[in-house]
């Protein structure tokens, strides 16, 4: 890029950094000030970190190994000065390049142990250090064959730029970026209190910028005491932001922290419904179950998730699924809500919650309001429920059965409730052993049974009413004598037959073998020799 004088970019900033590079050379004493400074520093920064009131410190040993390096190149190049000999010391130099290389890695650890909760793993430290080794490495090697210049004021200068430098600089590159991308991940994700110690790192880190272009342009002498004078602000600004708030702080209000000690899984969805973000729920239960996609669309994401736990929809609820998960039912609720700002939606926010024990109470209170409690089987709540969704053509023909207990009245008035509770309890038990299990049975009404068979035909509802009466048969008993019912059925040839039609006939032919039942045991004088023990004079 061209200015108006016609001089070019690069040139302007090269001359510029040889100008002040000279005027440093031109005054020897700083080279002494600027290290003896940088020592103070760092020996008060590891005397506070070590054995300051801010003990949180001590948990954060990145930083104190980034000013322990700072420390050891500020204190060679300090006695480099003094005793010129120094100059040709290869391993001082050695050393002072590998901590030159290595600071940027470090520095970058640094910031990720400010701003991250996560745990630095022994991969990742190597996989830093790699390209710092490499090079220095290189360089060492042409150390021991003089191939490089062994003046520590001169390690810095590049000829020009081989494959080592390309190299790192590359990785140089990329740390910085990383470091950026830490700081500006948990920037915006703070309070505005909270934001003064990341404005710290991400200021340090655009300096460490611009010394490493100088240094890259200029290949001066005076790049040495540059680049220790920037190891001392990095150092301060490090230490004022992990003071000003330490990584404790920065954790507790970062986004993705929250999210992952939430017991709830969390989706993020766009506008367009793909899944954009998630969380890892502290929920074991939940983290075990299908996990999202990027980009898989929501409903691709609830179908794998039924089909993973043989899932089921709750009648109740359509968000409401409920998974057979290691032989257990565990269910779970998904709960929708737009995200919106100003009036524009910008997507989704999906949370599913483990209802494991609130599934549990509903069936609970499901038994008790469906389950009539003396006879143990369905009650009227449960028949209602389940004849508003029978009428369908894949249970074509339905059969639709009526019992009704006989003499029931009789034995209440004669003998008691608790006798004729007995009565039903024994009916109910006949019905039990003798109704299929893919029919419907229920209690609907004080003495009256309705019987729902799916698939059925006379036949089969002969068989049946047969077979009840003959387990009637079965039952005698010394307080109210034989049981039996009155059995009436109509059947539902197509879905559009009215459910309340066929009921209503079925309820009718009942009625009539209930009066035929009557006529036939002669109503009352037959009654006397039914209830054992009964005193005739009382029948009437």
């Amino acid at each position: 890029m061209e200015d108006i004088t016609g001089i070019s970019f690069g040139r302007t900033l090269k001359v510029f950094a040889y100008e002040i590079s000279r005027l440093i050379s031109e005054s020897p004493w700083v080279f002494l000030v600027v290290p003896a400074i940088g020592i103070l520093v760092a020996l008060f920064i590891l005397g506070r970190s070590i054995y300051g009131k801010r003990k949180l410190s001590l948990d954060n040993n990145v930083f104190i190994l980034f000013c322990v390096a700072v420390l050891i190149a500020l204190f060679i190049s300090l006695i480099s000065q003094f005793a010129g000999s120094f100059q040709h010391n290869k391993i001082l130099i050695a050393i002072a390049y590998l901590i030159f290389t290595s600071a940027p890695s470090i520095f970058c650890l640094h910031i990720w142990t400010q701003v991250s909760y996560k745990k630095i793993s022994i991969s990742t430290l190597i996989l830093y250090f790699v390209v710092p080794a490499l090079v220095s490495g290189i360089f060492i090697y042409g150390l021991i064959y003089n191939y490089h210049d062994t003046d520590i004021t001169q390690f810095f200068v590049v000829k020009h730029l081989d494959f080592m430098w390309a190299t790192y600089l590359v990785y140089l590159i990329c740390i910085i970026i990383k470091g950026y991308r830490l700081c500006l991940n948990v920037f915006y994700q703070m309070p505005r209190h909270m934001q003064d110690s990341t404005k710290l790192l991400i200021t340090a880190l655009s300096v460490t910028v611009v010394c490493i272009g100088i240094i890259v342009f200029a290949r001066t002498s005076g790049c040495l005491l540059l680049y220790l004078a920037v190891l001392v602000f990095i150092m301060i600004q490090s230490y004022r932001a992990f003071f000003r708030a330490s990584a404790a702080n920065v954790i507790a209000t970062s986004r993705q922290f929250v999210y992952s000690n939430l017991g709830t899984q969390i989706i993020i969805l766009s506008r367009k419904g793909r899944i954009l973000e998630w969380n890892d729920p502290k929920d074991d239960f939940l983290i075990r179950i299908v996990q999202p996609k990027y980009l898989q669309s929501y409903e691709e994401y609830r179908n794998k998730l039924i089909e993973f736990g043989s899932g089921t929809v709750s009648k109740h609820d359509s968000n409401a699924i409920s998974l057979m998960i290691d032989g257990r039912e565990r269910a779970i609720q998904i709960h929708r809500e737009p995200m919106q700002h100003a009036g524009k939606s910008f997507g989704e926010l999906i949370e599913i919650t483990e209802i494991t024990n609130i599934y549990d109470v509903l069936h609970q209170m499901e038994e008790i309001s469906h389950i009539d409690q003396l006879t143990g089987l369905l009650n009227r709540n449960a028949y209602i429920n389940y004849a508003r969704d029978i009428m369908k053509s894949e249970n074509m023909p339905l059969l639709i059965m009526i019992g009704d207990v006989n003499n029931l009245k009789v034995v209440n008035d004669l003998r008691g409730h608790l006798l004729g509770d007995r009565l039903l309890h024994d009916i109910a038990e006949v019905l039990k052993k003798c109704v299929p299990e893919r029919a419907f049975l229920a209690r609907i009404g004080g003495d009256e049974y309705a019987i729902l068979m799916p698939n059925a035909n006379d036949e089969i509802a002969e068989s049946m009413a047969k077979r009840i009466e003959e387990e009637c048969a079965l039952i005698y008993d010394n307080e109210y004598g034989y049981v039996s019912m009155s059995l009436g059925w109509a059947i539902a040839t197509s879905t559009t037959d009215d459910y309340n039609e066929v009921f209503a006939e079925a309820d009718s032919w009942m009625y009539k073998r209930k009066k035929l039942y009557k006529e036939q045991t002669h109503a009352s004088k037959q009654l006397r020799g039914m209830l054992p023990g009964s005193d005739p004079n009382r029948l009437v």
